[in-house]
């Protein structure tokens, strides 16, 4: 793989179990070849009209540029809160 088609993707999920849920699922299907799922943040948003505070867990997935729109199609299709964002770097 060419470093440029590295893919670095971050996201949060809303507690420990299911980003390791979603974590082993992307594994398993070979969308990421390695993912880390950091300590709790603190989180603070506007969320439809109101000023939210949550602790999130982020998430770093590493994945090809071949792999990420399959990858992205399944974080959003399994989210258990829609409200979390899906960013990726073309950079590891």
């Amino acid at each position: 793989m060419k470093a440029a088609d590295a893919y670095l993707v971050i996201t949060n999920l809303p507690d420990r179990d299911s980003a390791a849920k979603l974590a082993h699922e992307l594994v398993e299907k070979r969308l990421a070849a390695c993912i880390n799922i950091l300590s709790p943040c603190r989180s603070i948003y506007r969320w439809k009209g109101k000023t939210e505070d949550a602790e999130e867990f982020p998430m770093f997935i590493k994945t090809t540029g071949g792999r990420y729109a399959e990858l992205e199609a399944a974080i959003r299709a399994g989210r258990i809160v829609l409200r979390q964002s899906v960013t990726a770097e073309n950079r590891l």
